[in-house]
């Protein structure tokens, strides 16, 4: 029996994640994206019958997505692996949920809420979770003013983060050293403050950040395979996605993702995030997002056949059968790393020696692989034209 068609929305690093761990297992994927260069279209285990679903704006993608399923045999399974693709699909779930096969957690009620992070916030005091200091100003004065039991340096999150992408430039967070640079901040995006939310900067290396990758079955709501990591460094240097990380179990991290997730009802897949605060020996949850993230590879080379797990449960084939995490296994997004590291290097927060030692145990990279060449060589062909790009609008 021919298997369902796993489409992955997203065709980022993070996708061709997932692409990789269902191509390895036989089974037919098509990414779909707003970008034709990104890496999972040139991936060996992109469907050679189908080239991809691409559009130009997010309403003609979801119906290239629907006349596409129209045209299977089976279901296809549906996967998002952006904010911006889970909360599409939360919104239109009625519509896709006649020709996909979607988890449970992406719809209203609970996508919406995990990446608002106001809502996320209220759930954690509901549940008594214990989170970071945060409050969420409506007013340039009121930020002011909330600021003030605040220790420096604080931090400035955007409550709904995939819509500051191209204003941070990237970046996931500001940081506020001083009551000066605060004002500072607060003035830049006055207009905005109502979209930003003051959080309290946990001290402590990044070795303290815990990261839980999960799936949580539709039938029951009970966790199936569950992998526990640590951050060993982020890009940007000290705040952002993980540029280095490896597999490191901790019962507290299970435990705390888990009961969290059950409490809200949640049922697929998920990243959880906490950070070890040192002062009071408490893991504080940071985040949780409703879909894979950028080191989701990292647990399916430790072991851990999250991605495939979910897929067959979706799809509803045998499910796979769960071993003992690997510890040990890093992950590794190596331009991205290369700049925190030399930032540190020279900063005098990380000697040669362990940087070098700290790339021993890499089995698995967020884009290069010996098994998989040209996705690599399409993000090459990407950089190169940037700069290319670049170079001739400063000539003008």
């Amino acid at each position: 029996m021919k298997k369902p068609t796993a489409v992955i929305c997203g065709a980022s690093a993070t996708g061709l994640g997932v692409g990789r761990d269902l191509g390895r297992q036989g089974i037919p994927v098509v990414f779909a994206d707003f970008e034709s260069f990104r890496p999972g279209f040139a991936s060996r285990y992109a469907s050679k019958q189908h080239k991809g679903i691409v559009a130009d704006s997010e309403d003609e993608l979801l119906d290239r997505l629907v006349v596409f399923a129209a045209q299977q045999e089976h279901k296809p399974v549906l996967f998002q692996t952006t904010d911006q693709m889970v909360l599409a699909v939360a919104e239109h779930r009625d519509r896709l949920e006649q020709h996909f096969r979607i988890a449970d957690s992406t719809r209203p009620g609970i996508a919406d809420v995990v990446t608002d992070k106001k809502r996320f916030y209220d759930l954690c005091c509901q549940y008594e979770v214990a989170s970071p200091r945060t409050a969420f100003p409506k007013t340039a004065d009121e930020a002011l003013q909330l600021v003030e039991p605040f220790d420096f340096p604080v931090i400035l999150k955007p409550i709904h983060g995939h819509l500051w992408r191209e204003r941070l430039k990237g970046k996931k967070l500001l940081v506020a050293e001083t009551i000066q640079e605060f004002h500072q901040i607060i003035d830049r995006f006055r207009a905005d403050v109502h979209d930003l939310m003051i959080q309290e900067m946990i001290p402590g290396p990044e070795k303290n950040l815990w990261v839980g990758g999960l799936y949580l079955r539709q039938s029951d709501g009970e966790p199936g395979p569950v992998f526990v990591g640590r951050k060993l460094r982020q890009y940007p240097p000290g705040f952002g996605s993980a540029s280095l990380a490896d597999a490191c179990w901790n019962e507290t991290v299970r435990d705390l993702s888990v009961e969290f997730l059950r409490k809200i009802g949640y049922r697929g897949v998920c990243g959880t995030e906490f950070k070890f605060d040192e002062r009071d020996q408490t893991y504080k949850m940071v985040e949780v997002n409703p879909r894979q993230t950028l080191w989701f590879a990292l647990i399916g080379a430790s072991n851990v056949p999250l991605n495939y797990y979910a897929y067959c449960d979706l799809a509803e084939q045998p499910l796979p059968a769960l071993e003992e995490q690997r510890n040990g296994t890093k992950w590794l997004l190596f331009d991205k790393d290369l700049v925190s590291a030399t930032k540190y290097f020279f900063t005098g927060k990380l000697g040669l020696i362990s940087w070098l030692r700290s790339y021993k145990g890499i089995r698995v990279r967020a884009v290069w692989s010996w098994a998989d060449l040209w996705p690599s060589f399409s993000i090459a062909r990407t950089y190169l034209h940037r700069l290319r790009t670049r170079f001739s609008s400063s000539n003008k």
